[in-house]
């Protein structure tokens, strides 16, 4: 009897608290969407996005739009500077990791990226 082989499954699996370049985006000035959104909502309940927008004269300014503008970049700036990571005004994994163990406790979500992995299954007689 011929065997059948069923075909391959993928899943999504969530790499918990992997702080890398595959788990999470790099987000910088002129980006958009839902990730800046994430970021800004962090930012702007530690108040960095707030003392941005006074520092720079734009007070108003400093909203959660999901725009990465001078303002977002100001703060993320601010947030790299205060634990002394290199300040770069970009949102890289070293900067998700500080934001998250440092300036996340209400645990907002992270922009996680969901992997898909092949799992093969196992083969028998049908």
């Amino acid at each position: 009897m011929p065997k059948c082989i069923p075909p391959q499954q993928t899943s999504p699996i969530l790499i918990a608290t992997a702080y890398t370049d595959l788990t999470l985006p790099t987000l910088r000035q002129g980006d958009r969407g839902r990730d800046v959104q994430l970021l800004q909502r962090i930012l702007q309940d530690n108040g960095f996005l707030g003392a941005a927008g006074v520092r720079l004269g734009n007070p108003r300014g400093a909203i959660v739009d999901g725009i990465f503008g001078p303002i977002t970049a100001s703060a993320v700036r601010d947030l790299q500077q205060r634990y002394e990571i290199p300040v770069t005004g970009q949102v890289n994994p070293t900067t998700w990791e500080v934001l998250d163990m440092h300036e996340n406790p209400y645990r907002s979500p992270l922009p996680w990226r969901q992997q898909n992995i092949t799992q093969p299954q196992a083969t028998g007689d049908f």
